[in-house]
Order: C-alpha cells, then structure tokens, then sequence
C-alpha cells in the first residue's frame, strides 16, 4: 500500500517496502518515479496526475518497476483519491504480478510456435466445435476449400459439401466422439467457393477442454483430387487390358 501526493509518496506500509527493495527512508525521499521502468514513467506519472486533477483514469493497470537490486518486476496498479493531511491524495494498491507475465509471455510464444508450424504444413488443419463451426484453422485449409480467413471462421462443413458427403462427415465425427478415438483416412467431396468440386482426405480427433469434456473436434484436411483421378485411369487402363 502505497499513498501518494504530487508525485511524492507520503506513506507506505512494510509490505510496499518489501516489494521495492530500498528502505523506508530513501523510499518516501524521492519522487515515486525514480523507481518505475523508464518506458513506463510518463505513463504513471500521467495517470497520476490526472487522477489528482478528478479525471477520470482506468483504475487499474500495468507497469515494471526496478528494485534495488536491478531486477524488473511487473505490478498492477488500482487506485482511488483519498484526503491526505487536508488535500488529494492517491491510495495505490499494488500487486506483483511479474510470475503471471511470465506466464503469459510464454504462453504468447507458444502459440506463435503453434500457429508457425501449422502455417508451414501442406496439410489444412482445423479446429471445429461439436455442431462443426469452425473455430480455428490454416491458410493451407483456405486454400483447399477456397474461401478466405472472414468467411470461413464459424462456417459449417454443410456449406461445402452436398447432403450425401454431409452425411459422411456427420458418421465419421460421430463415431469419433462415441469411441474418443481418432478417424483416420475417410475420404468425401468437397464443393469449393467457385463451385467445382474436389476430393478430399480427413483424420479427425476428439477436442477436450481443460477439465476434459467433450469440446469439438481437430484433424487435417488433404487435397487427392489428382492422385484419385490418376487411380481411376490406371484402373480404367487396367480394365481395358
């Protein structure tokens, strides 16, 4: 807990001091500045001030500061005006987040390896939920079904396909969430956005969610319209022989 008036601070409780790092003296001897990151002094110091003035500010927010040691450590900010010795004063509340940024640094890196990969594949990958909207995919997909990123995000698989591969896509995912193992290698037809037609070849798995219920479905697309058209010539060749 931390007050503060006119870029000062008037008071701090132990454990303020704790999370700085620097004595109680040399901590209320200086402006409140001097111990936040330099990128994010003006912030603060704005919010700061305008909150002083009775603007109104976002009560909470981020921003590092720089403890004695030299270490950088994230805080959430909330505050409130409060009368300090007869004029406004500002009650700070700080938390010490710098674990969940961390978290949440590596969670961002994770996922930008994930979509990496995924966006280097030839396969399409798709995330689906259980009625079959999609909820997450790659451009290689879009290129398969021939739809851009807008238009595909929420489309049903009953919007490029006829009622009869409908219905193969209907038991195939069925089957899936009945057994919770994975289908691999069922083959339909799609219709593309231009309305040609194309053959397809799909391994489908079960999504859970984080307590492990059932969420939706996951699997990789592949185009085979060449490679089944040169199995029907070779076995209408074959025929003919």
């Amino acid at each position: 807990i931390i007050i503060t008036q006119d870029l000062k601070v008037v008071f701090t409780n132990r454990a303020a001091v704790e999370q700085i790092g620097y004595p109680e003296e040399i901590f209320l001897s200086q402006p409140f500045t001097n111990f936040i990151h330099p990128d994010d002094r003006n912030m603060v110091a704005e919010n700061h001030l305008r909150r002083l003035k009775g603007e109104k500010v976002h009560p909470v927010y981020s921003f590092r500061i720089i403890r004695k040691n030299g270490d950088i450590r994230w805080a959430n900010l909330s505050a409130a005006i409060i009368s300090w010795q007869g004029k406004p004063a500002v009650l700070n509340f700080l938390n010490d987040v710098t674990e969940q940024k961390k978290a949440e640094d590596a969670l961002r890196q994770s996922e930008g390896k994930y979509r990496t990969i995924l966006e280097s594949i030839y396969e399409g990958y798709f995330e689906v939920d259980l009625a079959g909207n999609f909820t997450f995919f790659n451009d290689s997909l879009c290129k398969i079904l021939g739809y851009p990123q807008e238009e595909m995000m929420g489309m049903n698989n009953r919007q490029y396909s006829d009622v009869e591969n409908a219905k193969i896509i209907f038991q195939a995912f069925n089957e899936v969430y009945r057994t919770e193992k994975p289908s691999l290698g069922f083959d339909w037809r799609i219709i593309r956005k231009d309305g040609t037609e194309r053959q397809v070849e799909a391994s489908v798995a079960l999504l859970k969610d984080s307590a492990g219920k059932k969420a939706g479905f996951r699997g990789t697309v592949r185009d085979v319209t060449n490679r089944k058209r040169a199995e029907e010539a070779l076995h209408q060749s074959e025929e003919r022989y």
